[in-house]
């Protein structure tokens, strides 16, 4: 029994397609790379962001497992609560493997800086049928100077872009695949292990919003509010120690002088 042609050229643009979709991504990941790593240690730690985040960091990094602070990070010996310790546990992850220097604390962020431009391709190719948007989309995220500029540092802006945008390719996809809401999950805990539950709480309600508007039909889906729940698990795990470690000052530090009231305090200088 003969295969039509037609199903024979339905196999060829398909395997077209995963061609120009793997060469597409292969030269955004190099250009990435390219811009992110370049020369990463040829300057050294900026004043008090990057020496913050490198300090904590380096103190996760010489304390024995043991000692949890990996959970609960201190910052020169006093408990740490700016800001929670997913991407300090990564630059101190990378100061065990390669050593504390200024390419080890700068290295997490540009990984990360460098996969979120993969992520806001992957963001256009869900929301448009044509992958000229979603490149052009790319490349300016890309060059932009805020972009190009923070994803060399030691700091949390770009690990929480990149992190909300898998959330979104996965809140997108969810709507073919209810499992894929797991990856929602885990990209909200990741958004708020980085910057803050408050961060991650804004951004589940515009998500919440947009399937209101789009696709109403998950919020009624069992399936896919216990994978939402499951991959949340990690934030509200956290969460819940750092309140049982240290009920009253977390709290108080955490959630309102470093999130609540910067919504409404005014930037001096």
């Amino acid at each position: 029994m003969t295969t039509p042609p037609s199903a024979h050229l339905k196999s060829r643009r398909s395997r077209d397609d995963v061609g120009l979709e793997l060469g597409i991504c292969g030269v955004l990941l190099v250009g990435a790379a390219l811009l992110f790593f370049y020369n990463l240690d040829g300057v050294p730690l900026r004043d008090w962001d990057e020496g913050t985040v490198a300090r904590v960091a380096q103190e996760i990094a010489e304390a024995p497992i043991s000692a949890n602070r990996w959970l609960s990070p201190t910052l020169w010996g006093d408990p740490y609560w700016n800001k929670p310790p997913l991407v300090h546990n990564l630059i101190a992850w990378a100061f065990r493997w390669g050593g504390v220097s200024t390419l080890m604390a700068r290295l997490p962020s540009a990984s990360l800086a460098t996969l979120s431009v993969l992520a806001l391709y992957r963001l256009g190719r869900e929301l448009f049928r044509r992958r000229f948007p979603a490149v052009i989309a790319a490349l300016v995220y890309l060059t932009s100077l805020p972009i190009a500029r923070n994803g060399r540092l030691a700091m949390l802006d770009l690990p929480s872009i990149c992190f909300a945008l898998l959330a979104w390719v996965a809140l997108l996809r969810s709507r073919r695949n209810w499992h894929w809401s797991l990856g929602v999950g885990l990209g909200l805990s990741a958004v708020g292990l980085t910057k803050g539950a408050f961060l991650a709480l804004l951004m589940g309600a515009l998500m919440g919003g947009f399937l209101v508007w789009d696709t109403p039909r998950l919020l009624r889906t069992g399936g896919w509010l216990l994978g939402l729940l499951l991959g949340g698990l990690p934030l509200i795990a956290w969460y819940g120690w750092q309140s049982v470690q240290y009920p009253q000052v977390f709290l108080s530090t955490n959630l309102d002088a470093q999130a609540w009231q910067r919504l409404f305090t005014p930037v001096e200088g």
